[in-house]
């Protein structure tokens, strides 16, 4: 609160204090319907005022339990939660106080004030001396000029400066943050941005390694595939001139055999039993097994055609065939599976014939 001194014209009252000690405490017997916000209402105090009296965890009351709604002996002390923006030149104000009480009662050494605390903004003095009505007495002064006009003045200008310098302080205040929010700000973009460019690299050299790892499985594949194929290869070399060289080989035994078995033959006169057969039979091509196309005739080089067993009569050979209807020069050009033995089926025009010829005796002489 604001003082004035005034000096009052040629007297003044002075005042004696006497003082005597109160320790007796304001109790309030609690209702139905009593809460300690009506309560502090009532008694001028505050809720947490009421349950650091009464200590109380909690805004839970009782009916009929006695509560010290006013302790004459103690210190009230009345408190002021900062919020963001506030200045000890704004708390001033808001309660009557200068900064410099404020920083008083707080033991501040400077105007810095940090939001979510609280702040000393009132400390009554004990109740415990109570002041008597004092005595007075006359007493006569000389007059002396007033004063009071430049005492007010001069603490309106004392106010005027702390404002000032509150303001100072404050914009003080205000840079410093907004310089420690700029540097934050700045060192949370470079954490970002270092954060990001190790991740980029990370993530292109794991693409780099995963590229390398395929193309690597790729060429092992590729080349695995290519010893396959030239595996294959080699294989299927061999086997065609295995194959060829079996051929060759049953070429040469059969030419091998026809040779001895001509040799043998040549000459030879053997008793056999002739049947006769069309181009045209069930299951018949038209085309001899030495290659002979009769569809259209039975002769091959003027020699009738006849089916013979290669292992009486030799495949290619040519042959002189008696029948008791006629005799004629024949190729053994021609099987059949069921020629066996010494057996020939003569080749005829027609169905007709063969029917009528049926089967019947004859002989075959090897000529060559």
């Amino acid at each position: 609160m604001k003082k004035q001194a005034l000096t009052l014209g040629t007297a003044a009252l002075l005042s004696t204090g006497i003082t005597a000690s109160v320790n007796a405490d304001t109790q309030h017997t609690v209702q139905k319907g009593d809460t300690l916000s009506e309560l502090a209402l009532n008694y001028n105090t505050t809720v947490d005022a009421l349950k650091s009296l009464n200590n109380l965890s909690s805004e839970l009351i009782l009916v009929d339990q006695k509560l010290v709604v006013d302790k004459e002996d103690s210190e009230a002390v009345k408190y002021h939660d900062i919020q963001k923006g506030d200045t000890l030149f704004l708390i001033g104000k808001q309660y009557g106080k200068t900064v410099q009480q404020l920083k008083a009662l707080n033991d501040l050494e400077s105007d810095l004030i940090i939001a979510g605390e609280k702040l000393i903004v009132d400390k009554k003095e004990s109740a415990n001396s109570v002041v008597q009505k004092p005595v007075q007495q006359k007493v006569h002064q000389p007059a002396a000029p007033q004063v009071a006009k430049p005492a007010a003045q001069k603490e309106i200008k004392a106010e005027k400066v702390e404002e000032k310098q509150e303001i100072k302080q404050q914009a003080q205040n205000n840079a410093q943050a907004a310089e420690k929010a700029e540097q934050q700000k700045q060192q949370a973009e470079r954490v970002a941005a270092q954060k990001a460019a190790e991740q980029k690299a990370a993530e292109q050299k794991a693409a780099e390694q995963k590229a390398a790892e395929q193309k690597a499985t790729a060429e092992r594949q590729a080349q695995a595939e290519a010893r396959q194929a030239q595996q294959e290869k080699i294989a299927a070399q061999k086997a065609a001139e295995q194959k060829a060289a079996e051929k060759r080989a049953q070429a040469q035994k059969a030419q091998q055999q026809r040779a001895k078995a001509q040799q043998v033959s040549n000459g030879r006169t053997i008793r056999v039993s002739a049947t006769h057969y069309t181009a045209g039979c069930a299951g018949c091509s038209g085309i001899t097994a030495t290659g002979i196309d009769v569809r259209n005739s039975i002769y091959a080089g003027g020699k009738r055609v006849i089916a013979v067993d290669p292992r009486v009569i030799p495949l290619g050979s040519t042959v002189q065939v008696t029948t008791p209807y006629g005799s004629f020069t024949a190729i053994a050009g021609d099987t059949g599976g069921a020629i066996k033995g010494n057996i020939i089926d003569i080749l005829v025009g027609s169905k007709g014939e063969a029917y009528s010829k049926g089967r019947t005796s004859a002989t075959v002489t090897i000529l060559n």
